[in-house]
């Protein structure tokens, strides 16, 4: 499978309705393409089921799937994504936005968040139980506002 998976070359119907023409696209197997982007095979797997990125093609008798450098391109960027915190469906909706404009938007909302928990946590850090427990009431209230004026819908 090796020589195929270096020189692949497709041309006519995969038999799905799809024409494909692939010229020595270098392909990456499944376990290839998780120990590049270290992930699991029930991660990507998972990716394909609900549509986040599907396999370039699938060869063989048994279907093998094969990835491209457009899916490993989409693959490392999802990756990304999961180490900055963002959810599949949060992730989804990025992949659906056309425009840089508004991802970019986002990640600068994200990256304030970011900040004001950094700063928030700080403040928890310097002071012990019982310093917050002589907080009144109202202080306390004003810390969770904003905290609470923060977040994202």
């Amino acid at each position: 499978m090796s020589d195929k998976k270096k020189n692949l070359q497709i041309d006519g119907s995969t038999g799905n309705g799809l024409t494909v023409d692939l010229i020595n696209q270098p392909m990456k197997t499944v376990k290839e393409v998780c120990e590049l982007l270290k992930i699991t095979r029930k991660t990507l797997f998972y990716y394909d089921k609900i549509s986040l990125v599907k396999p370039t093609i699938r060869v063989g008798s048994q279907n093998h799937k094969m990835y491209g450098d457009k899916a490993l391109k989409q693959l490392a960027i999802i990756c990304l994504y999961r180490k900055a915190g963002f959810r599949i469906e949060e992730i989804k909706k990025i992949n659906q936005e056309d425009s840089y404009r508004k991802v970019q938007k986002r990640l600068e909302e994200e990256k304030e968040i970011l900040k004001s928990r950094e700063m928030y946590l700080a403040y928890l850090k310097d002071r012990n139980k019982e310093q917050l427990e002589d907080l009144s009431i109202k202080e306390l209230v004003r810390l969770l506002e904003e905290d609470m004026k923060n977040e994202i819908d």
